[in-house]
């Protein structure tokens, strides 16, 4: 068993999180939490004291803090997904056991920022009232969870579940989106960013999940003997997979429609009628239609 617990192994990562291995999973996962944890609380503690629109109070904070919080978490597995999948792609034949660091990270770091981000979640206005939103984030949290975990537990899969987080890339400019207005930054760059994010969720999302599991099918099909042996996996990988093509596609209408209305409006629309518009299209804000 390795002696070295309480530290976290950036490198030296197992290849499955169980048996003797199964501590220095634990750790790393501890770490990543504290770190998570800090983060959010620093953000919390600094948000208020900013000039934001409108201004941040206790009813908003949660939403705003994860907003900016976002900024600093997703372009991490951002860079993780892009570091293991130009790594990996193409490069062996066989994608279904191979670990690397930045694939151990990546699914670590994810589920404990979904343990995380579950309670912010559902504390967010309104509290003690699920909407749409919240319904579409637990579905998405918990279904993610199950499958990262279980990646990690059995060791296999890590390239294909860390090739759909290919799809952070976008959610950096989601987050944007409501950061840059909170701000108040000029409206051209509002623009541009929406423009940014209509044509990373293209790239990440609509294009990338059928592509990603198709690979996956194949390598599975032409390895039949082995990838059966991990079925209740390949269960949870197909639903997961599926369940972020359905959601891609539902929040691609609000995205587009917002990215529609700032081209026409010469790049000279108020922010707040753009951000509302999406919001109320699908309900991906803390607010509920009815209050909107």
């Amino acid at each position: 068993m390795r002696s070295t617990i309480l530290a976290p192994s950036l490198f030296d990562v197992p290849q499955k999180c169980s048996g003797e291995d199964l501590n220095q999973c634990v750790a790393n996962f501890t770490w990543a939490s504290i770190v998570l944890g800090l983060s959010f609380a620093f953000v919390c503690s600094w948000l208020p004291k900013q000039n934001t629109h409108p201004p941040t109070t206790e009813t908003n904070l949660l939403a705003n803090a994860d907003n900016v919080w976002s900024l600093l978490v997703y372009p991490t597995l951002s860079v993780l997904s892009i570091i293991n999948t130009k790594a990996t792609y193409g490069s062996e034949p066989d994608h279904l056991g191979l670990v690397t660091p930045a694939s151990h990270w990546f699914l670590i770091i994810y589920s404990s920022l979904s343990i995380i981000h579950i309670p912010i979640s559902l504390l967010k206005e309104p509290k003690g009232k699920m909407t749409a939103y919240k319904y579409q984030m637990m579905m998405h949290h918990f279904l993610s969870l199950g499958t990262y975990v279980s990646v990690l537990y059995i060791g296999t899969l890590h390239f294909y579940s860390v090739a759909y987080g290919l799809c952070e890339i976008c959610t950096m400019f989601l987050s944007n989106i409501f950061v840059l207005k909170m701000f108040q930054f000029p409206m051209p760059i509002q623009a541009l960013n929406g423009i940014l994010l209509w044509l990373s969720f293209v790239v990440f999302r609509i294009l990338l999940f059928p592509y990603v599991y198709y690979l996956y099918a194949s390598e599975r099909a032409a390895n039949l003997e082995k990838a059966n042996t991990n079925i209740m996996l390949h269960v949870l990988n197909s639903a997961t997979a599926f369940m972020l093509m359905i959601l891609s596609l539902y929040w691609f209408i609000a995205i587009t429609k917002g990215m529609i209305k700032t081209v026409k409006a010469g790049l000279q629309a108020d922010p707040d009628e753009i951000v509302n518009d999406a919001q109320n299209e699908v309900d991906l804000s803390p607010k509920s239609k009815k209050a909107n």
